[in-house]
């Protein structure tokens, strides 16, 4: 049940706070690897639970997708960010987004594939912070952010790294995180506009940004999505002509900086931004 007296608010709920109003929501499994992490997971999950009691914090039950999961049975928590603590971000004059109402309505499915989404997308910037790399990931577009109407493709994220030693030259990495079994047709078109847009470097002009490097990231969310992914991905047309990486969910949020991602070009594990020649 957890501890209902009433909390006193530290820098880590306040930063856990404001990583909630950035992404909207989250689940418990991104608060165990952000939010107090050198506590025990009972510990978390009791505060977790005494802010929610307090209104600080709300949960919406609801259950996993069919596909990872062999119960429809609502143990699957999402975390929204609740009415005090709302106002505790707009009195530190934070811009507040309120995501209740578009979460009563929206999917499972669409809750659970954005979550693992932030978790990845923040797993990759917590560990080039901390990591040892010569680049920095500065900054994380959405997926309207990162759309481009000429190219027609709406990745799930575009990460845009930098050199840390101020040298001149971005590398931009899209996220395509798998919702299912993609079609061969559609894995084809995205490779085709993808390399229509890097060889005409069309983000680079859209964003003045000096581009050195385009990567695209696919991240499957089960073993099996992987091999069927990696199959298509080998058979459509321009996917050797680009730096196009696929690695699992599972790799990525455990060890985003290591020699995980399969680089097509290559045929071998890489690191995210490695082989940079190529």
């Amino acid at each position: 049940m957890g501890n209902r007296n009433y909390p006193k608010i530290d820098s880590r709920d306040m930063e856990l706070f404001q990583r909630i109003n950035k992404h909207g929501f989250v689940d418990m499994y991104y608060i165990y690897k952000f939010y107090k992490t050198d506590c025990k997971p009972r510990t978390v999950t009791d505060r977790i639970n005494q802010l929610i009691h307090h209104r600080y914090l709300f949960e919406k039950k609801t259950f996993i997708p069919p596909e990872y999961s062999s119960t429809n049975m609502k143990a699957y928590k999402i975390i929204g960010l609740g009415v005090m603590a709302q106002r505790l971000l707009d009195g530190a004059d934070v811009i507040v987004h309120d995501y209740n109402s578009i979460l009563k309505n929206a999917s499972p499915y669409r809750m659970y594939h954005q979550v693992q989404l932030t978790t990845v997308c923040d797993t990759i910037q917590l560990g080039y912070k901390n990591g040892n790399s010569n680049f920095e990931l500065f900054q994380i577009l959405n997926e309207k952010e990162s759309y481009l109407e000429s190219v027609g493709n709406m990745p799930d994220a575009a990460l845009l790294f930098r050199q840390k030693n101020g040298s001149p030259g971005c590398v931009i990495v899209f996220v395509e995180l798998e919702r299912s079994y993609a079609s061969m047709e559609r894995i084809s078109s995205k490779m085709i506009n993808y390399f229509f847009s890097f060889s005409n470097n069309d983000y680079g002009k859209m964003w003045g940004l000096p581009i050195i490097s385009y990567r695209v990231l696919y991240v499957a969310q089960t073993n099996s999505q992987y091999n069927v992914l990696k199959e298509k991905i080998t058979l459509s047309d321009n996917h050797k002509e680009m730096n196009v990486l696929i690695t699992r969910y599972s790799d990525i949020i455990s060890h985003p900086l290591e020699d995980i991602y399969y680089d097509f070009n290559a045929d071998q594990q890489i690191k995210l931004l490695g082989n940079m020649a190529n």
